[in-house]
């Protein structure tokens, strides 16, 4: 009789951390990160294709360390997201290319660009990412 309670007992308790397992990986592994900054671009209904692509080339090149080609095509690239009104590509495209001059060196650029993601888009995971910036740049 207790071989059964045993028996019911362990499998409701595995049943339970595989539960619990499949819950938290799908709560924190969702979205991979690099490095503790955003990931890859979404396409969002706003921005189109070929910006989201552009994007995505650009963080492609950021990830090889390739800071000024990347920095070239955000530059461009953040004003017509912004244009487009998708806040949040516009908000990740300012992130990156400050990230790119903070990388080259140009921290007061970065600065005024972690800043400016701030107070235009303070509730887009890419203020939350630049805000993080600051205070290490802060730190140093």
């Amino acid at each position: 009789m207790w071989a059964k309670w045993i028996r019911a007992i362990l499998m409701a308790s595995a049943a339970g951390v595989a539960g619990c397992a499949a819950a938290y990986k799908s709560q924190h592994m969702a979205e991979p990160r690099w490095a503790g900054l955003p990931a890859r671009a979404v396409p969002h209904p706003r921005a189109e294709a070929a910006d989201v692509a552009e994007l995505n080339e650009a963080i492609s090149l950021i990830y090889k360390l390739q800071y000024e080609q990347a920095a070239a095509r955000l530059t461009g690239l953040t004003g017509r997201l912004e244009a487009s009104g998708d806040a949040t590509r516009a908000a990740e495209a300012l992130f990156w290319l400050g990230y790119c001059r903070e990388k080259q060196g140009r921290i007061d650029e970065a600065v005024q660009l972690y800043r400016r993601i701030l107070q235009a888009y303070g509730d887009t995971p890419a203020a939350r990412q630049a805000s993080q910036r600051l205070w290490r740049l802060r730190a140093r």
